[in-house]
């Protein structure tokens, strides 16, 4: 890797901890503003708890036994292999998969590196051809991902942390991409994570354009740093991780702002 390449390198990974600062700030600014009961008098403890016990109270936060219906949150159930490959195929080939390929192009294309041919930064083509590496990207990441799963028997959806407090739980969902859990629930080496990272960043050499289809910038790839871009792999797992963490906060704002439809209870 040359000097150019690994500052380049710093400088992505300097951004991103700007950016993942900045998510701990902004979320805890949300507690501060959140609407928090009276502190309870000195002779009426026990009845103020009684009327506002601690996982009813006013909080932007849900409590880890009020998160719903995630898909892998606070798992309780072991995936046979069956339920894995469900878990794979929906993970792979849903409708959100397809959608969020549609992303990366745009911002290779914007913002191109110098050398990079024409045909892969101008017109309907490029955007055909950055699309279909996105795809392929996430396939192999992911396919990677199912098949090492599988083989050491690792749980491959995410555990929600088990606290409310914003910082606690952004630091578990960054240290689940390295330590996530075994198929017995208890933790391990994220095996397939990395094993899909690589697949999802050497995947590329079969097809990219010349200069970009060596071993440091499949390496960049799987680091999920490239020309500023954040990939699918392992910076993309982190990326998935914060957002899995956090997806009933941004849904309970979502109906705040009425972007999301409250469920209709029976």
């Amino acid at each position: 890797m040359t000097s150019g390449n690994l500052k380049s390198v710093i400088s992505h990974a300097r951004s991103l901890s700007r950016v993942l600062i900045a998510l701990i700030v902004l979320l805890t600014a949300h507690v501060s503003r959140a609407q928090l009961p009276d502190a309870p008098s000195a002779t009426g403890d026990n009845a103020q708890q009684e009327k506002n016990p601690p996982e009813k109270r006013a909080s932007w936060f849900i409590q880890p036994s009020q998160r719903p219906h995630l898909p892998g949150a606070m798992p309780t159930t072991r995936l046979n292999f069956r339920e894995q490959t469900h878990f794979y195929m929906q993970q792979t080939y849903g409708p959100a998969s397809f959608l969020n390929c549609t992303f990366p192009p745009v911002g290779k294309m914007a913002f191109p590196s110098k050398n990079y041919p024409k045909a892969w930064k101008d017109g309907g083509g490029a955007y055909a051809r950055n699309y279909g590496d996105a795809f392929t990207t996430h396939v192999a990441a992911q396919t990677g991902k199912y098949l090492t799963a599988a083989l050491v028997h690792e749980d491959p959806r995410y555990f929600a942390a088990e606290s409310t407090n914003p910082f606690a739980r952004t630091i578990h969902a960054i240290g689940f991409t390295l330590i996530d859990r075994s198929s017995n629930g208890r933790p391990m080496l994220a095996v397939s994570t990395i094993a899909g990272a690589f697949a999802g960043g050497f995947v590329g050499r079969a097809y990219l354009p010349h200069g970009y289809n060596d071993n440091t910038h499949a390496l960049q790839r799987s680091l999920g740093l490239l020309d500023g871009e954040i990939t699918v792999p392992v910076l993309g797992n982190t990326t998935h991780n914060l957002i899995e963490e956090f997806t009933p906060e941004l849904i309970s704002l979502g109906r705040k702002l009425h972007l999301v439809r409250k469920q209709q209870s029976d």
